[in-house]
């Protein structure tokens, strides 16, 4: 119940201490096809707003960069201390927590003898505020999708992530145990650690059974790329020559992403 109420008092921004709503967070209609400012919430839980940031194509604010109550330490998104909100008006933001409570998770990825680039089975652990670490854990690939793999992978300095299948060459992890099961994000734009991911300790509800070849594996990279394959026949010395064009896409944006061909 704890959790729960945290989880939603984190996406509400709502102060721990008085449980009153920010009414900048509260729901609101918006002219459809327009841009809208984010109206950043002035609190998150256990910290405040410190700076808007505007979209300078648009003159409107969609960030804000975020600063703990004193005692607190911070639980940040992939851009650190800033909060933003999304083209379907929900907001990724950063939090605190009591330094008793607070950790962040480290990824490390084991591709045996795979040759699958920035690839393999992934192995997590806890570092806390004191400067321990916990056991490595695997993750058992129940419910996992891709923006978790993405969350996972943008832990590690990579931008973007996706589940794979470990090939014959990637093995499970010999003699590691499963932390957490049921590992999966509503926005590719997170970290695990994010209200919008969920990951639940393995074990914890008496199920499932996952077996070693069940460990979640991940393949990270920096570029989103699209493959457009044309076939025609083209006959040189008696074979058949397929032309392939590559196109590299750009930076995500709210709007249609363009695509820029590189051959």
């Amino acid at each position: 119940k704890q959790w729960y109420q945290r989880r939603v008092a984190i996406t509400a921004g709502i102060d721990e201490e008085d449980n009153t709503p920010d009414p900048e967070n509260l729901p609101r209609c918006v002219q459809p096809g327009s841009p809208e400012p984010c109206n950043m919430p002035e609190k998150i839980l256990n910290g405040y707003r410190v700076e808007e940031i505007k979209n300078e194509m648009y003159d409107i604010v969609e960030q804000a960069r975020y600063r703990c109550n004193s005692g607190y330490m911070m639980s940040e998104t992939w851009k650190g201390d800033i909060g933003w909100c999304r083209s379907d008006r929900t907001f990724e933001l950063p939090y605190c927590m009591d330094p008793k409570e607070w950790h962040t998770v480290e990824f490390e990825l084991v591709s045996g003898f795979s040759k699958m680039e920035n690839a393999g089975r992934v192995r997590a652990r806890h570092n806390y505020a004191d400067g321990s670490s916990g056991d490595w854990y695997a993750g058992c690939d129940d419910h996992f999708n891709g923006p978790a793999a993405g969350a996972i992978c943008r832990s590690m300095g990579f931008r973007h992530g996706k589940q794979v299948t470990a090939d014959k060459k990637m093995k499970p992890i010999s003699g590691l145990p499963f932390g957490i099961t049921n590992i999966f994000c509503y926005h590719d734009d997170t970290l695990i650690m994010s209200p919008s991911c969920n990951a639940d300790k393995y074990g914890q509800l008496g199920w499932p059974i996952c077996t070693p070849e069940e460990q979640i594996a991940v393949q990270c990279f920096n570029e989103m790329w699209k493959v457009d394959v044309g076939f025609s026949m083209v006959e040189r010395s008696g074979k058949m020559f397929c032309p392939v064009k590559v196109l590299k896409k750009e930076k995500s944006t709210d709007c249609d992403s363009a695509l820029i061909p590189l051959l």
